[in-house]
């Protein structure tokens, strides 16, 4: 994505050398100046883009690769490169029955599709409505660091120039990548459609610098320096960064198309708790975490497959990752945009020689007595400098941008990303982990510790819209009770946070020494396992190909709320409860594409042996800034009695499990019902459980 531009217009090179013009942007309806320029050339129509030979235009994208209230947004398709490449999910209204065996291993019996007669209009039940969405005032646009320093708390000037980085609202859906990294025809396929989607980014980056630089005193900052072209902005993300007088920023976030602003660098750290007196014991405790989230059983599944960690690096010569695939080491921070080395003094270092944080989350990962063998790529984005022995926060919002860009073009199948940023759940983390699940991947994410300034909220990117947010319970306590200081939910437009937990303050690999070993605390702890399990069902649920919404209602799934007790709500500290993925039984899973005539779909489940309990999950992914849909869940008898339900009304999952009595074989039913659903549409992922007692 490069360029360059003067005089509030901008000429953009593309392929074809071809020039650009832009006009002013006028007040939009509302008032509020837009940042969206009037483009000469076409860009973002059918018409105008590519060659045509190399790939196919811009165009509406179709209802399996779009959620609910996206659908005016545009989908670059798969450019030639791409031609025979599987990057489709499961079809819809399709059911699939598996059995596992007690040793885990799993084996497809039959998939069937819906019947018509499965669907019906259904009526709305009583219900508050959508969730309310004010209007975006400034506050809700500018990250807290950010309102610090225009409320000249920390003796900042109008005049000071400070980088920030600017999210628009986005126009293009990003489309599912290939998932095979080492076959050179998938990576072809994943590059060509970062070209493309570059190609179509960039007339509209070179407009909106036009735009901006006719603000005031407003520098474009080149987002990748490793090489000659200029970079105006993201290719995941309709994001740029600026360099610009702090008095400009109310001016930019008051636009009516700028979705948010924040410091490229708002000194955030790693997320490690407060000093606490947890006793330091020696005892393992890794291999009790593992048995406690239920991945003893899943041998068979420990590989294949690549999880990316967005973290502080690793220490790769600990004797924990002896024998095993530690993948490769990319800094992004000192890195290039694909966060790997560059030509001469650059300080690359994807090693953990400072903070000791990634260093653990590996272990639990990809390391001895870990979770999985699956291939581990370590993502550095914090800082490696030291001050005395201190630790410096000093790496920038973009490095995150660039390790999610990475990471996907890589084919990265399970990303982690240890972060807690203070930002809200349209900062750009949660946009670009948002973006990464459009790209088909499951994003897990801790969802913070109580710092020093007390900051409860759930932090970003677990607060986004298609992450899954996990808090802790201590792995050597009796009960799975919520950490004290873990942060606590809603996400700030109400959805439930945390969505699980999982267990924390296992001993693992430390950087003091190949031996070294420490307490890994807070939901820095337990987000790995979060990760790991979820890289465990990905590849039960057949790897390449599976919809990274599946993965999430398996792992809502895996939630261990109380059985036979109806949900209207899921506490704001456990989510759907502690993590325990299903053993042995039976499981059937699938997504169904709810309507406004056919908002309502019975599910039948034919159980010949009546098992001891019978669990449902669904989890649903919506877009920031559009009116929720809820969904409820319930399981009805073969008698047609009603069990269970979960009508938890904020909520993007829904989580029930019911006791069954014997003599109970015969057709279960799942219902899913959605309320106000629009014309979009709503696709809804659902995953079930029938096992014996446990």
């Amino acid at each position: 994505m490069s360029g360059q531009f003067s005089n509030g217009c901008a000429a953009i090179v593309l392929a074809a050398t071809m020039a650009v013009g832009c006009t002013r942007a006028q007040p939009s309806a509302t008032g509020a100046a837009d940042l969206n320029p009037t483009v000469a050339s076409g860009v973002g129509t059918a018409t105008g883009m590519g060659t045509g030979a190399e790939a196919e235009p811009v165009k509406p994208a179709s209802p399996d690769q779009v959620s609910a209230g996206a659908r005016a947004l545009r989908i670059v398709d798969a450019p030639r490169a791409c031609a025979g490449i599987d990057r489709d999910g499961r079809p819809a209204d399709q059911v699939r029955e598996m059995f596992i065996e007690p040793d885990g291993a799993m084996r497809v019996i039959t998939t069937t599709t819906l019947p018509p007669d499965a669907f019906s209009a259904g009526v709305d039940p009583p219900s508050s409505g959508p969730r309310a969405e004010a209007p975006a005032t400034r506050d809700d646009k500018i990250h807290p660091v950010l309102r610090e320093w225009l409320r000249d708390r920390t003796g900042l000037s109008p005049t000071q120039v400070v980088t920030v980085v600017i999210a628009f609202t986005e126009d293009l859906q990003i489309p599912r990548f290939p998932q095979a990294p080492g076959d050179p025809a998938a990576q072809a396929c994943a590059d060509a459609l970062v070209a493309e989607i570059e190609r179509v980014r960039d007339s509209d980056y070179a407009a909106l610098a036009g735009v901006l630089t006719a603000m005031g005193d407003v520098t474009m900052v080149d987002t990748d320096p490793s090489d000659d072209d200029v970079d105006f902005g993201f290719w995941l993300n309709r994001a740029v960064v600026v360099r610009v007088p702090l008095g400009l920023v109310g001016a930019i976030a008051d636009r009516s198309n700028v979705v948010y602003v924040q410091p490229d660098n708002a000194h955030e750290t790693p997320p490690r708790p407060l000093p606490a007196a947890l006793p330091q014991t020696d005892l393992n405790l890794l291999p009790r975490a593992v048995e406690l989230v239920g991945a003893h059983t899943y041998a068979g599944f420990r590989q294949p497959g690549t999880i990316a960690v967005f973290d502080t690096g690793v220490r790769f010569d600990h004797g924990s990752f002896d024998g095993t695939d530690m993948g490769i080491g990319y800094d992004c921070v000192a890195g290039s945009a694909k966060c790997t080395a560059i030509p001469g003094p650059g300080g690359f270092n994807p090693e953990d020689t400072c903070w000791d944080h990634g260093t653990g989350s590996a272990h639990i990962l990809a390391g001895k007595d870990g979770l999985t063998d699956m291939r581990l790529n370590s993502m550095r984005i914090y800082s490696t400098a030291i001050d005395g022995n201190v630790c410096i926060d000093e790496a920038g919002l973009a490095g995150a941008e660039k390790a999610f860009q990475a990471a996907i073009q890589a084919q990265a199948h399970v990303i982690l990303v240890e972060a807690q940023d203070s930002g809200s759940d349209v900062s750009l983390l949660s946009l670009a982990a948002d973006s990464a699940f459009d790209a088909g991947r499951p994003v897990i994410a801790p969802v913070g510790n109580v710092d020093a300034l007390f900051n409860l909220d759930t932090a970003a990117p677990a607060n986004a819209h298609k992450v899954i947010g996990v808090g802790g319970f201590d792995v050597a306590a009796a009960a799975k009770s919520p950490i004290q200081e873990q942060r606590l939910g809603p996400a700030p437009d109400g959805r439930v946070k945390p969505d699980l937990l999982a267990p924390t303050n296992a001993r693992v690999a430390s950087i003091e020494a190949a031996d070294a070993t420490r307490l890994y605390e807070g939901t820095s702890g337990a987000a790995p396992f979060g990760a790991g399990a979820a890289a465990l069902v990905w590849n039960r649920l057949g790897g390449t190909g599976t919809d990274p919404g599946l993965v999430y209602a398996h792992m809502i799934l895996a939630g261990q709320v109380p059985r036979d007790v109806d949900v209207d709500g899921f506490r704001r500290d456990t989510g759907a409860g502690p993590l325990l993925l299903p053993q042995a039984g039976r499981l059937w899973d699938g997504k169904v594409a709810l309507s406004q005539a056919k908002s309502v779909v019975d599910i039948p489940l034919a159980v010949v042996d009546t098992p001891a309990t019978l669990d449902a999950a669904i989890w649903w992914d919506e877009v920031p800034r559009v009116p929720h849909v809820p969904v409820d869940l319930a399981v009805i008898a073969p008698d047609g009695k009603v069990l269970v339900e979960s009508t938890a009304e904020l909520s993007v999952f829904q989580r029930v499990g019911a006791s069954i009595a014997s003599g109970s074989a015969g057709t279960w039913t799942i219902r899913i019902r959605g309320s106000n659903v629009d014309a979009n549409g709503q696709i809804v992922y659902w995953a079930v459980h029938a096992a014996d007692a446990r």
